[in-house]
């Protein structure tokens, strides 16, 4: 989808621009004042530069105005990245615990079926 939008709206772009070259291709005089330099530009390639600095600037303000948005998301990510850690190192405690604790469990039912020794029979010779 994005190429076909892409293609809709750079084809009349392109179309337009070359119609605007092809009908401006006066001369114009660019000079630096205080230089004696004079440089004989058609007027097409001095508008036309013109956008392609404005877009550029504009890409470069744009780019560094969100630095601070690509910092802020670097550090998510990096607190993230460690938050999972912590996680997956708490689970693994969770679960030895909960072992440890089955075995307490098991231990504590063993200790519980030992006979009691004042319940044994009178009979029954103490070794």
């Amino acid at each position: 989808m994005k190429k076909i939008f892409s293609w809709i709206v750079m084809l009349p772009t392109g179309f337009i621009m070359i119609l605007f070259s092809i009908s401006n291709r006066d001369v114009f005089a660019f000079t630096l004042w205080p230089l004696p330099y004079v440089a004989e530009i058609p007027i097409f390639v001095v508008v036309l530069s013109a956008i392609v600095i404005g877009v550029l600037w504009g890409f470069i303000i744009s780019w560094l105005t969100a630095s601070k948005i690509r910092r802020l998301a670097r550090l998510n990510a990096r607190k993230l990245t460690n938050a999972e850690r912590e996680n997956q190192r708490l689970k693994g405690q969770v679960t030895s615990l909960q072992n440890q604790f089955k075995q307490s469990q098991n231990h504590l039912k063993d200790v519980q079926t030992i006979p009691d020794v004042k319940n044994l029979p009178a009979n029954v010779d103490a070794a």
